[in-house]
């Protein structure tokens, strides 16, 4: 979950390197905390220039963890990283009924 637009303008070409060696990346909306969306600016639009990784973009943390349910296997990791709502994901993830959600 990217944090405000201004960060994730400053951190793009970053964003586009770091993922390289993870097997999936969920991208939800970017969590504004007050700022008023850039132009352009967007997880859609960072989604699209991010390579070597399958992206898969939710629209909300219930969408993210319907992607998870169809993807993740026994003893595989997820790890969130974000602010805001983003912390609700793993009380999502054990009402789906996944195991050792910490």
């Amino acid at each position: 979950q990217p944090h405000r637009y201004t960060r994730t303008q400053l951190c793009w070409a970053e964003f586009l390197s770091c993922f390289k060696n993870t097997d999936v990346l969920i991208l939800l909306p970017i969590y504004a905390a007050s700022e008023d969306p850039l132009e352009g600016i967007t997880s859609a639009a960072l989604a699209k220039e991010i390579k070597n990784t399958q992206v898969h973009l939710a629209e909300s943390l219930e969408q993210a963890t319907e992607i998870l349910a169809a993807l993740v296997k026994r003893d595989d990791l997820i790890l969130t990283l974000g602010a805001g709502s983003i912390t609700k994901l793993p009380e999502l993830l054990k009402k789906k009924g996944f195991e050792n959600v910490k």
